[in-house]
Order: structure tokens, then C-alpha cells, then sequence
């Protein structure tokens, strides 16, 4: 069963691939796939593993996370 704040989540991550990026380009504000190129450097299948793990991390930890912290507060 899906619970409210899931739906949140999914349309977080909906939003910030289509909308936040196109406004982030047009503010000239670095995206996250400039940023990754920045540090990564020239993209080849090896940094582009990296990337998906540092990104499947960073998407884990936030809908793991945020739940116990709302539940803090």
C-alpha cells in the first residue's frame, strides 16, 4: 500500500527531472549532471557507474531519511 508521503516523494523526483532542470539552465545555475562532469571529468562507462551509484545513494539516503527525521521533530 502506498503511503502518503510516498506519493510526495515520487512527485519530488518527477519535478526535479523535468522542471527544477530546465529552470536551473535558464537561471545559468549548474545542474546536477554539470556538476558530475565537473568532478568526474570526460564521461566513459566507468564514471558513469559512479555516478549512478553516488545517485542511487543519494536517492536512498533521502527516502530513508527523511521519514525518521520528520518523526524527530
Amino acid at each position: 500500500m502506498i503511503k502518503k508521503y510516498d506519493l510526495f516523494y515520487i512527485f519530488g523526483i518527477v519535478i526535479g527531472l523535468f522542471i527544477m532542470n530546465g529552470i536551473f539552465k535558464w537561471l545559468n545555475i549548474l545542474t546536477y549532471d554539470q556538476l558530475l562532469e565537473m568532478i568526474l571529468g570526460k564521461p566513459t562507462i566507468l564514471n558513469g557507474v559512479i555516478a549512478i551509484t553516488i545517485s542511487g545513494a543519494l536517492i536512498y539516503l533521502t527516502i530513508k531519511g527523511v521519514p525518521k527525521l520528520k518523526k524527530s521533530l
